[in-house]
């Protein structure tokens, strides 16, 4: 028996979604060097498959 869940194509229209335009401006300092670090110990996210909740630390 199939588990139902109220997740069931929720990502079938994801790419048509309507999003906040993602503002840029050019880099004042274009010959300095950067490194940027992120770090997120507590990422939260719905398997697709399962529906069941994964966690995960993400550092980039």
């Amino acid at each position: 028996m199939k588990k139902k869940n109220n997740y069931n194509g929720i990502q079938e229209n994801v790419r048509e979604m309507c999003l906040p335009e993602i503002e840029v401006w050019e880099n004042k300092y274009p010959d300095k060097d950067y490194v940027i670090k992120i770090d997120t110990p507590e990422f939260t996210c719905m398997c697709p498959k399962t529906t069941l909740p994964d966690f995960a630390h993400i550092f980039i």
